[in-house]
């Protein structure tokens, strides 16, 4: 009678844990869910044009690339040597990436007239192509800098080795470029620095308009005419 009754007992309790171990469970997956769906919610861009197969990585996830996709806050977006990327941010600025890019879309804040955009840029081409009359701010983490400013025509480019990059003001705004080295700043169209591994941003030198071009051609141009 003492195991019948200490059998029941257990199978009482058995059945009262159940009910709330399945609704811990159930509230675990609802804010796995949440979270997948937070940390995606803020709209950053809609690409506008796409050669090759761009890849885009949401929540450890790939997606092909193409016309109108969303970039959101959080997602990667990268490129082969085939492939580029123009795209609009939130803010109606126009982006390029290039061959051999690779974007980490990290925040946007504010709205309107001004946005605060922050992202990182760890290979390849990057170009801002945006309005001069606008007044938004970027934030931009390098692999050697980190380049803040509120200009809206300005390149990145990595070297072929990835050891340098080299910052290039297309506008007459200033651009700050510092690391723990040092801090440089461009104030004038085709201003521009290097920066190596270790190095501080270098004293600010001229680039031409065809050094720009040919540059920008290397990493946009059709696979079939390298």
């Amino acid at each position: 009678m003492a195991i019948k009754s200490t059998l029941t007992s257990i199978t009482c309790m058995m059945s009262r844990i159940r009910p709330a171990l399945y609704a811990g469970i159930a509230a675990l997956l609802a804010s796995c869910a949440s979270f997948e769906t937070e940390i995606n919610f803020h709209h950053i861009g809609t690409v506008t044009d796409a050669t090759g197969y761009p890849s885009l990585e949401r929540v450890a996830r790939p997606y092909i690339v193409g016309r109108q996709s969303v970039i959101y806050v959080r997602d990667a977006v990268t490129t082969d040597e085939e492939a580029t990327v123009s795209l609009d941010l939130v803010s109606g600025t126009p982006l390029l990436l290039g061959h051999n890019t690779r974007v980490f879309f990290t925040g946007v804040s504010g709205g309107d007239q001004r946005y605060d955009i922050e992202l990182s840029v760890t290979d390849g081409f990057f170009e801002v192509r945006g309005n001069e009359n606008a007044s938004h701010r970027y934030l931009i983490n390098t692999t050697r800098a980190i380049v803040e400013t509120s200009a809206e025509r300005f390149a990145i480019v990595y070297s072929e080795s990835r050891d340098t990059i080299d910052v290039v003001s297309l506008s007459d705004r200033d651009i700050t470029i510092s690391n723990r080295n040092g801090t440089v700043q461009l104030t004038g169209p085709l201003e521009a620095t290097s920066v190596s591994a270790g190095s501080a941003p270098q004293a600010p030198s001229a680039w031409s308009s065809v050094r720009l071009d040919e540059t920008r051609a290397r990493f946009t141009r059709p696979a079939l005419e390298q």
